[in-house]
């Protein structure tokens, strides 16, 4: 039996509360029909490193400090807006290289989160965990949330989204709109769904290589 750890490094508060529930979950997923050493897979992370941010030396330095305690570390960048989108290799391709080269931490082990925008696109690509998540019946419309799971590589601004759905539902108000639930989302996602999101598929893949390399064929 192999207790299968991982850590995280995100950029904000919001992002390590979904990824901190759907990364074990997407894991669990992928191994389900896998051969290889029975998995358990802990619903936390090891560490969770990026919050508050630092230098990229000084991230990979307490990275590799812990990097004996977990076999998957995932690294999650916005691609956001056009400024923001053209610093995201640096932000994590090179913090995955740079562990490599200070503590040898594989680098097919060091696995990308990079949602089309932000993180809020994930969470806006399951109408029925939406639904669920806010308690509401099984056909309730969602204003403003696309209907395929899809499109919402196509969402300018997810924030903006997110936001217009809240106040909709709030009767357009503009004060005191509900919180996003980004954790009951999380555990309510269909993972089948998720994979005909481009970005989220490429996150699963990446996912796959890792698995494979500790020894999990199938996956």
């Amino acid at each position: 039996m192999t207790y299968l750890s991982w850590a995280l490094f995100v950029e904000g508060p919001t992002d390590r509360a979904y990824l901190g529930v759907m990364l074990p979950r997407l894991i669990s997923f992928l191994l389900a029909n896998a051969n290889g050493p029975i998995a358990v897979v802990p619903d936390n992370p090891v560490e969770v490193f990026g919050i508050p941010k630092d230098s990229l030396d000084s991230t990979a330095e307490r990275i590799c400090m812990g990097s004996d305690a977990f076999h998957l570390m995932f690294v999650h960048g916005d691609l956001g807006g056009r400024g923001v989108a053209s610093t995201v290799e640096y932000r994590t391709c090179a913090l995955c290289e740079k562990i490599n080269e200070r503590c040898e931490f594989q680098l097919d082990r060091c696995i990308l989160a990079i949602p089309n925008r932000e993180i809020e696109a994930w969470t806006l690509a399951d109408q029925s965990a939406i639904r669920a998540a806010f308690g509401f019946s099984v056909d309730r419309p969602l204003p403003h949330v696309p209907i395929k799971p899809h499109h919402v590589e196509s969402l300018p601004d997810p924030k903006i989204t997110r936001d217009e759905f809240l106040r909709a539902i709030a009767g357009g108000r503009r004060r005191h709109l509900a919180r996003w639930p980004y954790e009951s989302i999380a555990q309510e996602q269909d993972i089948s769904r998720l994979l005909s999101v481009p970005s989220f598929a490429a996150l699963a893949d990446g996912t796959r290589v890792a698995l494979r390399g500790l020894g999990y064929r199938d996956v």
